[in-house]
């Protein structure tokens, strides 16, 4: 199997793992050099090596990421023992096309002006590095 043709299916299998989890904790680097994690709703686009989220353009996560750009996200589905740790780099966009093309009614109530609301900033996080853990169900005796 090609190296392209085993990214392509490693991809298909975090798409198919992360696209049943609504959240994701995405970690940044703080000015001080420590971690700080935050939950991020998920929705829109279908994962193809980017990850999309939307955000506030004042959002100090925003800060933190121009100082560094590596991230972390964490997904986990803990029904079914499914945890996905992801690493990459972000960028900030303001782009209401691509806020458009992610947008869910969901995001009104922070978004009041829809995708085209001046607060309104999407990151894009390039994944590089990914682990995946399945298990089968614990049960514990009573």
């Amino acid at each position: 199997m090609s190296p392209e043709t085993e990214r392509q299916q490693a991809i298909r299998t975090l798409a198919d793992l992360i696209g049943q989890i609504r959240i994701a904790m995405l970690t940044t680097v703080t000015p001080e050099g420590g971690f700080r994690s935050r939950p991020l709703t998920t929705h829109g686009a279908r994962f193809d090596g980017d990850l999309w989220f939307l955000t506030r353009l004042g959002s100090p996560k925003l800060e933190e990421m121009r100082q560094h750009h590596r991230v972390g996200l964490t997904y986990v589905r803990s029904d079914d023992n499914t945890y996905v740790s992801l690493s990459g780099t972000a960028r900030i966009l303001v782009d209401p096309g691509k806020a458009e093309e992610l947008w869910d009614p969901s995001y009104q109530g922070w978004f009041p002006g829809g995708p085209t609301d001046p607060d309104l900033a999407l990151i894009n996080v390039t994944v590089d590095l990914a682990e995946y853990w399945t298990a089968p169900a614990l049960t514990w005796p009573l």
